[in-house]
């Protein structure tokens, strides 16, 4: 089979499909930042992705 090429781009998603992977992730989310060492971590993140 040919190998295709697909312009990713200009891909869109229904707005169920965001909600969908929000509604599953944000537990996760929240569990993370709850740990101090996490909250720590994504803040030194952020701060070097600044520079």
């Amino acid at each position: 089979m040919p190998e295709e090429n697909v312009n990713l781009q200009n891909l869109e998603f229904p707005k169920s499909v965001y909600e969908s992977i929000a509604r599953t992730m944000y537990p996760n989310i929240i569990e993370f930042f709850k740990n101090e060492d996490n909250a720590k971590a994504f803040e030194e993140w952020k701060k070097n992705k600044a520079s």
